[in-house]
């Protein structure tokens, strides 16, 4: 089903007008009643008309979760998944070339899955300055390859389904801090390796941040990802990209004000992120092919447990078919090669080379920006919102929510953030909740990957690690799209389930 996108480009370019951050390169006039100074920092909601989002977009990630450790056990998809999974996300609108994009922030637990964990994906995007929600069905040719990737598992023996599904990118990793122990040499348990995880409330080992409540650099995940878009709405969705890079290039340009260079370092932290993507996804060959190398046939104690040759070599051409065609005949060649073991050696060093270019060009760099410039959070916490899903209030109304930025470091808190404390410990920020009977906010399955920004930028995608949500608030209803202009929206239906397979499936590898 197509869309019409001109409402998006309207509404956009209406918050554009009423968006102070943003007026140096629009011709709105600018609201009265505020000093120069105070306009230059209003980035939140509640400065300019009432109507503005001082703020990039966001939605809802939708998707029906493959129980990892289900399908394990079973290979059968169908009973392996959880239907109608949701998550906040920061969805900024990008064009390259003549595609369509999303740049999206949220949490690891909620892109990862999304990306490689899950089918019937679809992206709800908030329409900026309106209570409307406009549906993207997705392009990606990553995502679109899940269901062919999951079918080719689903016929192995379960020890080795085990194994594929383990050392595949399906997985997230334990932390990212691994590349840095690879790029700096250290030893896994070493001084510096720990005191590296140490400044991201992160221990070796643990899934979630130490303290519970921190914020964590490793939690966070930011990706792109190709929608679909016809010729009749392009120029709609061109608008609204161009929209959101002069929020972004403004928004950075009020951060050098106030601290100079402090945009710049920012704004190529979030580049660096995203690029950084394109490596991370080599991990599908760089792991998943060569464990299929250098096994015994058909010995059940061997690391390939009783699989052939010909079984292995052939899942693996299924497997590059479906995300490198062009090295299928490198595979091919190891596979006969006389010494398996040398031949498995070689393709591992070759990718995780990769792996460790896009580590020294991007990763390296994006860790080392934010170590510098989360100092000033603690100084300038005027500057920090929170992008999620919000309810309207603390509790969970059907209909009454929609993607917002509000200050937890504004003169006047805002109801959606009731008793949910931000502090800060060693330039980590943490968030203490009252839990989900108090405030809802940030604590429904709706709000995983709510998204802490600084100066209108996003940051990190962050999902509350400790917060009792035992009183079914997970149940949070999804707005149906507004799918064409003739059309009466119906928000408020309820087309969401409690979620019941998150945290499956861990890697036992490094990678």
């Amino acid at each position: 089903m197509k869309y019409a996108l001109t409402s998006i480009s309207s509404a956009f370019l209406l918050v554009a007008c009423g968006n102070n951050i943003i007026q140096s390169g629009t011709s709105c006039r600018s609201p009265g009643g505020a000093s120069e100074s105070n306009q230059q920092l209003m980035l939140v909601e509640g400065s300019g008309s009432p109507a503005a989002l001082n703020h990039l977009p966001g939605g809802f990630l939708v998707y029906d979760e493959i129980g990892l450790e289900t399908f394990i056990t079973t290979g059968d998809l169908k009973k392996s998944l959880a239907p109608n999974q949701k998550c906040s996300a920061l969805l900024v609108p990008r064009m390259k070339e003549g595609r369509a994009y999303f740049a999206v922030t949220s949490a690891e637990s909620c892109l990862r899955p999304f990306v490689w964990g899950a089918i019937n994906q679809r992206i709800l995007l908030s329409l900026p300055g309106t209570n409307e929600y406009q549906e993207f069905k997705i392009k990606d040719a990553r995502v679109l390859a899940v269901p062919s990737l999951f079918a080719l598992m689903a016929p192995l023996p379960e020890k080795i389904r085990k194994r594929a599904v383990g050392a595949s990118t399906i997985s997230p990793l334990e932390t990212q801090g691994y590349y840095m122990y690879d790029l700096k040499g250290w030893e896994y348990q070493s001084p510096e390796s720990t005191g590296f995880l140490a400044k991201q409330c992160a221990e070796s080992g643990k899934g979630t941040p130490v303290p519970e409540n921190c914020l964590w650099f490793l939690g966070n995940t930011q990706d792109s990802i190709e929608i679909e878009l016809g010729s009749e709405n392009k120029g709609a969705f061109e608008s609204m990209a161009a929209a959101s890079s002069a929020f972004e290039l403004a928004s950075s340009k009020k951060l050098d004000q106030t601290i100079p260079t402090l945009g710049k370092r920012v704004a190529d932290y979030n580049s660096n992120m995203v690029a950084f993507q394109k490596y991370y996804d080599e991990l599908v060959l760089a792991v998943l092919a060569p464990t299929l190398l250098a096994c015994k046939d058909a010995v059940a104690n061997d690391p390939c447990y009783g699989t052939t040759l010909e079984q292995r070599k052939s899942f693996t051409s299924s497997l590059l078919k479906l995300y490198r065609p062009s090295r299928i005949a490198e595979y091919e060649l190891a596979f006969s090669s006389a010494d398996q073991s040398f031949a498995k050696g070689e393709l591992r060093k070759k990718y995780d080379g990769i792996v460790v270019e896009g580590v020294k060009a991007h990763f390296a760099p994006a860790v080392e920006s934010y170590f510098e410039f989360r100092k000033e959070f603690v100084r300038r916490q005027d500057l920090i919102s929170i992008l999620s899903n919000h309810l309207d209030g603390t509790k969970l109304e059907p209909g009454k929510f929609s993607y917002r930025a509000l200050a937890p470091f504004g003169p006047k808190l805002p109801e959606p953030l009731k008793g949910i404390l931000f502090s800060f410990k060693d330039d980590n920020v943490l968030m203490t909740h009252p839990g989900a009977q108090t405030n809802q906010n940030l604590t429904l399955d709706g709000h995983i990957g709510s998204v802490f920004a600084f100066g209108g930028l996003p940051i990190l995608g962050f999902s509350p690690a400790n917060i009792d949500q035992s009183d079914g608030a997970a149940l949070l209803p999804l707005p149906k799209p507004k799918a064409k202009a003739k059309q009466t929206d119906s928000s408020g239906a309820d087309e969401s389930k409690t979620k019941t397979t998150t945290g499956e499936g861990k890697s036992d590898s490094k990678c």
